[in-house]
């Protein structure tokens, strides 16, 4: 028989606890030689990144002084100074102005539909896999700013349920994206707007530089909206430093986010209302309203089945993506999620029709 005593006891905890510090200290120099290497070896750094904190992902792409230009911190800021620069009128009668509002799916089907019809004008605000309240709001404030003839909102399906978050930075914890937008809710059948503690780049990066009192409020407003963005996840720390812990934070948000129980069901009453609104001033004002529908890949069907036939029914022109591209097939996305070209082509056809048929 073996006798455990206290004092080897201790041996093997002092073991245990030194091997856990080599691994961790491996892994971590292990990440750092591999981060400006491409190849097998730079896809172990990037992994061994995924895991750190919200705040230390900003942290590094923000730039020591929080200043330096990133085109993931500038995206999809509800800006409408920025917006002046866009196309706003036609240039000849014979063109055809198409604001188009929602994120990149949107925008490669757009694209496409401009190559084939070269008349075709595009003015382009969007954000990163952007949800239906980004886009709603961007429209209210960039409605009076141009002469559409077509206006095309993207609906981007897995982002329905984020619709209530104010911010990308909720979106996917391992490439967060800080732009912001109201939340919005129905209250006695109408629709009321909640603005995000901090609405501007500029603001973001302040805040986030003096880590005071508005930075504080945003986390907490962040969190309220979206109660899986604990401490634990989102506070940068000198837990960062720690491979080992970064790794088990990235599991640790993975199986938590698989318990949050899903909110599309919840979301789409308020969807349809804010495509009817955006329908009855497009209407007033002579446009046309196309909602583009996009059933990306493992998002809920619940958009295309519920949503498309109630939109359809109050007399707003649909393209469904789920009728032409099956979004179980992982043949009809690429590598980074978005639908193939031959998918693009698809969408872009069908836009195409009901813009000629006005």
């Amino acid at each position: 028989m073996f006798k455990h005593t206290p004092s080897s006891l201790m041996r093997v905890t002092l073991w245990f606890l030194a091997w856990v510090v080599l691994i961790d200290v491996g892994l971590n120099l292990l990440g750092a030689v591999a981060a400006p290497r491409s190849g097998g070896i730079g896809a172990l750094g990037r992994y061994l990144e995924y895991g750190r904190s919200v705040e230390g992902k900003l942290a590094a792409i923000l730039g020591a002084g929080t200043s330096a230009p990133n085109s993931v911190v500038a995206a999809g800021w509800l800006d409408p100074m920025a917006w002046k620069a866009l196309p706003a009128h036609k240039a000849t009668p014979d063109q055809t102005l198409v604001a188009v509002y929602g994120q990149s799916f949107a925008f490669r089907a757009l694209e496409h539909a401009r190559s084939a019809q070269p008349k075709l004008v595009l003015r382009k605000i969007g954000g990163p896999a952007a949800p239906l309240s980004h886009s709603y709001a961007a429209y209210q404030l960039d409605k009076g700013s141009h002469q559409a003839d077509v206006v095309v909102i993207g609906v981007l399906a897995s982002a329905i349920g984020k619709s209530g978050s104010i911010s990308g930075l909720a979106f996917s914890f391992e490439n967060p994206t800080p732009f912001t937008f109201p939340s919005y809710s129905l209250q006695n059948g109408q629709l009321v707007a909640e603005a995000p503690e901090l609405g501007t780049e500029k603001a973001f990066r302040s805040a986030f530089a003096q880590r005071g009192e508005a930075w504080a409020r945003f986390a907490q407003q962040l969190h309220d909206h979206n109660p899986s963005l604990d401490g634990f996840t989102f506070q940068q720390s000198v837990l960062d430093r720690s491979a080992l812990i970064r790794l088990a934070r990235r599991g640790w948000v993975s199986s938590k986010n698989a318990e949050l129980p899903s909110t599309v069901a919840d979301q789409l009453p308020l969807a349809a209302r804010m495509l009817t609104d955006i329908s009855q001033h497009t209407r007033a004002t002579n446009a046309r309203l196309i909602v583009l529908l996009l059933q990306d890949k493992g998002s809920d069907p619940l958009v295309s089945q519920s949503l498309a036939p109630l939109l359809r029914a109050r007399g707003i022109a649909v393209v469904d993506s789920a009728d032409f591209i099956n979004p179980k097939d992982p043949r009809n996305f690429v590598s980074d999620g978005h639908f193939t070209p031959e998918g693009d082509k698809r969408l872009a056809k069908e836009v195409l029709h009901l813009i000629e048929a006005r």
